[in-house]
């Protein structure tokens, strides 16, 4: 599949906080997330467990201490182990406009 060929997912918050957990996997059906794009950028931390992460073409294996930066529209697939667990801040382009940054 080509870049083209994958559609951006998800408004873009201005700031949200996500817990990378058991529990969200399992309410995604503990099934392999599939390669997508999003309209926000991340930083992804993960605190303990393994898993994969395809960003672009680059495969990642993930593990304690591990941090990902991924900006908006790269596409991506994160696959969590059994014992994953981490956060995820996600935010919007004007974020920093809103903080007065830029």
């Amino acid at each position: 599949m080509t870049p083209s060929d994958f559609e951006l997912l998800e408004a873009a918050p201005e700031l949200d906080i996500v817990a990378l957990d058991r529990a969200l996997f399992e309410k995604a059906g503990n099934e392999p997330i599939v390669p997508h794009r999003n309209q926000y950028q991340a930083i992804i931390w993960i605190k303990e467990g393994s898993g994969t992460h395809l960003i672009d073409d680059d495969l990642i294996s993930v593990e304690p201490t591990t941090f990902m930066l991924v900006p908006r529209g790269q596409i991506r697939a994160f696959n969590p182990g059994k014992e994953t667990a981490g956060m995820a801040i996600r935010f919007s382009d004007n974020f920093p406009q809103l903080l007065g940054l830029s």
